[in-house]
């Protein structure tokens, strides 16, 4: 999962940072790139990637992108300037395409996986169709496959060089998409090898080791773990040289046996035993290093900075209780057509009190949903308006925005038949409305409560009562909340003020009777303050949730996204795991008082059955 996470996020990074931004060049400039792309595009195993007429390319240096070769630029080549559809890699001293990036996959995409040595076969055809001199007379090609899968939904292929048995520069990598078997990513890097080197030299490995050893770049500090070794052709500008390159752990002979100190990086040459480079590193500022120390068996810490955490498996948040006990939740689980290799929106699930029946409800959602008051509907609002959804299925019914009017900003429920909604513009002009879903086509009714610049409906709570609590921000025209109420049923609604500034107020739920939690749900603000009014007095006191301890581990939970039950009798909340070896972020529930704490979902990337099937 680690190595899989971290090509997702090495590439995910590559891909994203060269494309934010672009400078314009002329069209005719480029134009000599036109028949080598074309030439990509057009070999069979070749994602599609339709060509735009107007070309745009930026340095990756401008980026801070570590591409592996200096001297190119990118080019977006897809039509109507769209970043998803694919970019070249030009390199503009030798006008050729090095390397071509192919379309962002759109969900679902199937959930095929095809076995790594067929995406190797796949690879090194494709090389052999254009690089040529990977496979020259003399040298043998080393073809190894990757373990991850990228968010390009590839599996990463390197084809290296080897000339008895030292590395050429002439290298190539190739992503096989792993459902369909299409090349979307491909890099050529060819540097004719100096036909005056002496291959493979008159050093051997051990030779080198004891050279190093005696060019320790710290004093007093010796190797005691060689974990990255590699003999290989480098190109300095004083020209090619035969070097061994060698990474290791050093310490001092005073070091504690378990404690890691320095890492030490030597480049020798094999033929004279010249020492080529000598330098220190510091494993807490490069975290890379660490992982290829502890992957090559090193076992040793340091407090300073530790051992590298594998990435999270899933990452569970903002729990919903459902009527019948059931929890509603956002997630990153894989779930039908959105596989664990892709950086995909939350999708909407679900599980029982008791984690019996973890299913996804939702492969995509924008926000999470309020559920009506009988557990039979769910409200969700994005750019189209707000759509009902049954939840168990059925036909949804959308309730545009006013054709001439704001879009709605807020919305949720005041019965089962009624919701009431912000209709205006953020933070502009906006008026409190209910929409009645007995209607074919429910239409906005005005309550005649309205809000100016500034300010700003938020949250809302329908009261056993019949009235409605709601929050709103900006009342006073500063950075305050006010708690109101209003009954809506009254000739002439009048709200009054339950607590005027209560610190916060994007989200209000009961927690008992006679008092109401309110919080600010943001996912930058997981450990904001959350805060209790008492309903009878006003009194808006910070709270905090029990000390809820796992019972497997007795390790205390942090809890955090913490949603009461309908009866004010448990919480559901999210916590990260206390087990390292299964890290992830998920729905726990519990006692108000923080007994009986247990896990409702598990701490897996396995891939989650859609409701229904």
């Amino acid at each position: 999962m680690t190595t899989q996470r971290s090509l997702r996020n090495i590439l995910s990074h590559t891909v994203a940072l060269l494309l934010v931004v672009f400078s314009s060049v002329c069209a005719q400039d480029l134009e000599v790139y036109r028949p080598q792309i074309e030439q990509l595009l057009a070999d069979r195993a070749v994602a599609a990637v339709e060509l735009g007429d107007r070309w745009r390319t930026v340095e990756p240096g401008q980026m801070q992108v570590s591409w592996p070769d200096a001297g190119v630029k990118c080019l977006l080549i897809g039509a109507n300037a769209d970043t998803r559809n694919g970019f070249a890699v030009i390199d503009e001293a030798a006008q050729q395409v090095v390397g071509l990036v192919g379309p962002v996959p759109v969900p679902p995409v199937p959930m095929d996986e095809m076995p790594p040595e067929e995406a190797g076969q796949v690879a090194r055809q494709f090389a052999e169709r254009h690089l040529a001199d990977l496979f020259a007379d003399g040298g043998e090609v080393a073809v190894t496959v990757g373990e991850g899968i990228t968010p390009l939904g590839a599996r990463m292929v390197r084809l290296q060089r080897t000339v008895a048995g030292v590395q050429a520069p002439t290298v190539a990598d190739v992503g096989v998409r792993v459902y369909d078997g299409k090349v979307v990513y491909w890099r050529r890097h060819h540097v004719p090898l100096d036909g005056g080197l002496q291959l493979p030299g008159e050093v051997s490995l051990d030779q080198a080791h004891s050279i190093a050893a005696e060019n320790v770049p710290y004093d007093d500090h010796a190797p005691v773990l060689w974990f990255d070794e590699a003999h290989r052709v480098i190109v300095t500008e004083d020209g090619q040289r035969n070097v061994w390159d060698l990474w290791a752990e050093i310490k001092q002979p005073t070091t504690p046996e378990n404690r890691l100190e320095y890492f030490a990086h030597w480049q020798i040459d094999a033929g004279s035993g010249e020492v080529l480079l000598s330098e220190g590193h510091s494993p807490g500022k490069e975290p890379e290093l660490r992982l290829r120390y502890y992957a090559a068996g090193g076992d040793h810490t340091n407090p300073d900075y530790g051992r590298p955490a594998p990435e999270p498996l899933c990452t569970d948040r903002r729990p919903v209780w459902a009527p019948d006990g059931g929890v509603y939740f956002l997630s990153d689980r894989p779930r039908a057509g959105y596989p664990l290799w892709g950086s995909w929106p939350s999708g909407l699930f679900a599980v029982s009190g008791d984690g019996a029946d973890l299913r996804c409800v939702l492969a995509e959602v924008a926000g999470v949903p309020a559920v009506s008051p009988d557990g039979t509907r769910m409200l969700l609002k994005d750019d189209e308006g707000l759509h009902v959804i049954p939840v168990a299925g059925g036909d949804e019914l959308l309730i545009p925005k006013p054709e001439g009017e704001d879009d709605y900003s807020y919305a949720g429920w005041l019965n089962d038949n009624t919701l009431v909604a912000d209709l205006g513009s953020g933070f502009g002009s906006g008026k409190l409305v209910t929409l009645d879903l007995t209607q074919p086509e429910p239409a906005p009714q005005p309550t005649g409560l309205t809000r100016g610049t500034g300010e700003n409906f938020v949250a809302f709570l329908p009261m056993a009562d019949g009235t409605l609590l709601y929050t709103f921000y900006g009342r006073r025209g500063g950075n305050d909340w006010d708690l109101m109420r209003v009954d809506l049923s009254a000739a002439e609604p009048t709200p009054e003020v339950i607590c005027a500034d209560p610190q916060e107020g994007r989200a209000m739920q009961l927690m008992g009777a006679g008092t109401v939690l309110l919080a600010d749900t943001r996912s930058s603000s997981r450990r904001a303050a959350t805060y209790a009014v008492d309903l009878s007095t006003g009194e808006a006191t910070r709270w905090q949730p029990p000390e809820i301890t796992d019972p497997q581990t007795g390790k205390r939970l942090r809890p955090s996204h913490v949603a009461f039950s309908p009866d004010g009798r448990r919480m559901a909340f999210t916590a990260e795991t206390t087990d390292p070896a299964a890290p992830a972020t998920v729905i726990w529930i519990c006692a108000t008082d923080g007994s009986d704490a247990r896990q409702v979902t598990p701490a897996t990337a396995d891939v989650v059955a859609m409701a229904g099937e």
